[in-house]
């Protein structure tokens, strides 16, 4: 017998997502804490959201049907652009963080790039995925 959970469920983690993220960051690799993730002087955040009040909006973020072939629920972000690079290197990751609250939200994995001090990046849109449950006993 397989599980089940509502798209309801998994969907408030999105929306909470959506309701708290107001700053990202591209880290040359994973961060594990919001001050690695957004204020880092170890060459961990290369590049950040330049102004956190009103940067994102929920027009920003979208929920909708995972393309996973287990199913689940999907979050897409719409293209972030004018990210200030602050260190030369290249990126591994992208933090979505709540400077408000100062926590860090998620991380996902982005193809790597080089950045140059002085610029601007541009993200790409993504998405953030969470699985339906899959079969296995209590």
């Amino acid at each position: 017998m397989g599980f089940y959970t509502t798209d309801t469920i998994l969907d408030k983690g999105l929306e909470f997502l959506i309701a708290n993220c107001d700053g990202m960051t591209l880290c040359s690799s994973q961060p594990a804490s919001f001050s690695e993730a957004y204020f880092s002087s170890d060459s961990v955040v290369l590049a950040r959201t330049s102004s956190v009040a009103g940067f994102f909006t929920s027009d920003d973020f979208s929920i909708g049907d995972s393309t996973r072939a287990s199913g689940g629920r999907a979050l897409a972000t719409s293209t972030v652009s004018g990210l200030t690079i602050v260190t030369s290197s290249q990126c591994s990751a992208c933090a979505m963080v709540s400077v408000t609250s100062s926590e860090l939200l998620h991380v996902v994995k982005v193809t790597p790039v080089a950045l140059t001090t002085a610029g601007t990046a541009n993200l790409n849109s993504f998405k953030v995925e969470t699985a339906d449950p899959t079969s296995g006993t209590l």
